[in-house]
């Protein structure tokens, strides 16, 4: 997140948006190759870390707005 935020290139966001999901990508299909895990397990696991950061960038996006704003 914080490289795509840095970045100021459209091209460079494209690059550290596509990156980073095939290797989210990899890892949890590497996980159910490896008889690690179900592919459930991976797909809650997906779920589950969407939801987190979902979460976390709407407090950063609320602290960081209120930041601005002025209310300090």
């Amino acid at each position: 997140y914080l490289s795509w935020r840095l970045a100021t290139r459209v091209s460079v966001r494209l690059a550290v948006a596509a990156v980073s999901l095939a290797l989210i990508i990899a890892v949890g299909l590497s996980r159910v190759y490896l008889n690690v895990h179900y592919l459930t397990d991976v797909i809650g696991g997906w779920l589950a870390g969407s939801a987190w950061l979902l979460t976390a960038l709407l407090i950063v996006d609320a602290v960081e707005s209120r930041w601005r704003g002025g209310l300090r």
